[in-house]
């Protein structure tokens, strides 16, 4: 009767244990990174006069233009200001790729990510090779000449298909180094 009632008892706390698992269920939040080689590669910036170097991984560009000198997109870049950039410590062939939201005219440029009343319409921020070729955004692969340098410009610039208005410009671009 003693291991009868053991094990009845033993059953009923595996049972409420069940039971309470159930009832009581938890989130586990998990985060973590993976490195491999390139562990040392990073990216760092010279600039011109409009363009302020906070750290090595942070840069703000001031982009002022009257909306009678904006090229169209699509077309090379007037009055840019350029940023040089330098990828040192890799390991193996890399380029970098310049990602963000693409506009909603032709989805080629940067958009505009200011939503207030204040903010400017029709404009995006044209990307442009060292030549002052447009590049498009998110898949535009920039090569590094041989000790690690490469040069990318930035413009404002009328978005086909609509009237540019003036006004406040912002966006935000992140600067990927890939393997090759």
């Amino acid at each position: 009767m003693k291991k009868l009632f053991f094990a009845f008892t033993l059953s009923s706390v595996f049972l409420t244990g069940a039971i309470q698992a159930e009832d009581h269920s938890a989130t586990i939040d998990i985060s973590g990174s993976v490195s491999g080689a390139n562990d040392e590669c990073f990216i760092s910036f010279t600039t011109n006069n409009n363009v302020t170097n906070n750290s090595a991984a942070t840069i703000i560009a001031n982009l002022y233009s009257k909306i009678s000198g904006l090229p169209t997109q699509g077309q090379n870049a007037t009055d840019p200001n350029w940023i040089d950039y330098r990828v040192n410590g890799c390991d193996s062939p890399v380029a970098v790729v310049l990602h963000g939201t693409p506009d909603d005219a032709d989805g080629t440029t940067l958009a505009n990510s200011d939503n207030t009343e204040a903010s400017a319409k029709g404009v995006g921020i044209g990307l442009f090779d060292e030549k002052l070729v447009p590049l498009n955004i998110n898949s535009s692969h920039l090569a590094l000449n041989s000790k690690g340098y490469g040069e990318f410009n930035l413009q404002l610039v009328k978005l086909n298909g609509q009237t540019p208005v003036e006004g406040v410009v912002h966006g935000s671009l992140t600067i990927d180094v890939v393997r090759l």
